[in-house]
């Protein structure tokens, strides 16, 4: 914000307000989300919990972490959440081994944010009675608890944690003054894995479902920040959202580079503040247009053959993103290139199936045959557990009609990948068993990885 000198003359704050590329947890930097606040709100006055759903980067972990600060609490005027304790979880990347461990996890979070009101204790799993207690005596000091879990199919999807997890978080909702507000890019009952799928814990759940801004707080947004800052933006506006549309982060790149184009000196060149909006939005463009179901393509596709608005998804409001898809229509037709940088990536990430989800081969259609013979959703998860069934199968490929002859070169290719990538072991012990040169190792493991993308390349088509 803008600071004042003893004369009371507006000092320009030097920092950039549109930093936020993950989660805002400035106040002053979330706006709209006015009705799906007070939606919110309303349902956690009435004691409910909540699962929040929308597309990824779409501002799900920003309203997540700004509902739980009283400034935001304030802007409704009609709830009085004084008297409730809320903790902010970030699950994201969560791989916890037994239920214990989770609830361990919950109980010091809930410690460590309840401004003394818990003794702290060690760090250590918790059983069901402990983290029960904890809520009693919380409840007993007419303390209401609310958890903020922000990507929670991280834990839906974890195997380990079983149905009775899910059945004791259900008892904990229904029986105290807890509610749990969550937040996924998809309903739960989607992302969960098969063991919890019928599990009535998905019941408790109020949706609220996250699309982009309204023009007005995308005008706020682009307006009220950079005049704090000392430079408006308000003449841009126009163009920033004909560029960007009302997705918020678009939107916040764009404003970050226009208003960092003003700190060079004027006159501005909106071309190159344009292609600098874009190198940094391509990445995003391209995630969500690989992980689009076809009939969201088409509708894409339509829309960036449209020469005016409106448009029928708020991503092609924005004539960056229009282009983008214009691109990508034009090559459509154009059989997918493997790419061996691709195919080495792949493999050296081979057990992360989050990591291979975002990967180029994932457009092989062999990995779309896969979804659809296991009837598997095609969500991420789900997409690049398809990628590491047919990286294994490429790789035994190479096995094909083979002895175990180590003075076989071809032999010797499979038995590197396997052991480097599939088993994990470090590349001294395999070329020591296979009496190679470390040279001569790192060369035929470079082969081995050609002949696999020879092998994928047959899957084109």
């Amino acid at each position: 914000m803008l600071a004042t000198d003893a004369n009371h003359q507006f000092i320009m704050n030097p920092a950039n307000p549109y930093i936020w590329r993950n989660t805002v947890r400035d106040p002053a930097m979330f706006f709209g989300r006015v009705d799906e606040l007070n939606r919110l709100f309303a349902l956690l006055a009435n004691g409910q919990s909540v699962s929040i759903v929308g597309d990824r980067r779409i501002g799900k972990s920003s309203l997540l972490r700004c509902a739980g600060l009283p400034e935001v609490q304030a802007r409704t005027g009609q709830y009085n959440f004084s008297g409730c304790l809320f903790v902010h979880i970030d699950l994201q990347g969560s791989l916890y081994r037994e239920p214990t461990a989770l609830l361990g996890h919950f109980l010091r979070q809930m410690r460590r944010q309840s401004n003394g009101r818990l003794p702290t204790a060690p760090l250590q799993p918790a059983a069901p009675d402990d983290f029960e207690e904890a809520i009693f005596q919380l409840n007993r000091q007419h303390v209401r608890v609310i958890f903020l879990l922000d990507e929670f199919d991280c834990v839906t999807l974890n195997q380990r944690l079983d149905a009775t997890l899910f059945s004791f978080l259900r008892y904990m909702a229904a029986n105290y003054d807890l509610s749990l507000v969550v937040v996924s890019h998809r309903r739960l009952a989607d992302l969960c894995h098969a063991d919890i799928m019928d599990s009535p814990f998905f019941n408790i759940f109020a949706l609220i479902s996250l699309d982009a801004l309204t023009e007005t707080a995308a005008r706020d947004l682009i307006a009220i920040p950079s005049q704090r800052y000392g430079r408006s933006l308000a003449p841009h506006t126009d163009w920033l959202l004909d560029l960007a549309g009302t997705q918020p982060l678009f939107l916040q790149i764009a404003c970050f580079y226009l208003l960092e184009a003003y700190r060079q000196g004027e006159p501005v060149d909106l071309a190159r503040v344009e292609n600098r909006f874009y190198q940094e939005a391509a990445d995003h463009f391209t995630y969500a247009w690989d992980h689009a179901g076809e009939p969201t393509r088409r509708q894409w596709q339509a829309d960036s053959q449209r020469e005016s608005g409106p448009y029928g998804h708020y991503l092609t409001a924005g004539r960056a993103f229009r282009q983008f898809v214009g691109g990508q229509t034009a090559v459509s037709s154009t059989p997918l290139a493997i790419q061996t940088a691709d195919v080495e990536a792949a493999l050296e990430h081979l057990w992360d199936t989050n990591w291979l989800a975002g990967s180029p081969l994932i457009r092989l259609p062999a990995a779309q045959r896969y979804l659809a013979q296991n009837d598997l959703p095609p969500i991420p998860p789900n997409q690049g557990k398809a990628l590491h069934h047919i990286l294994r199968a490429a790789i035994d490929h190479l096995q094909a009609g083979r002895s175990a002859d180590k003075t076989s070169k071809q032999w010797r290719g499979w038995h590197i990948l396997t052991h480097k990538y599939v088993q994990e072991e470090a590349n001294r012990p395999i070329y020591l068993r296979l009496n190679l040169s470390e040279r001569t190792f790192y060369r035929e493991r470079k082969e081995a990885i050609k002949a696999v993308t020879a092998v994928l390349g047959q899957l084109v088509g």
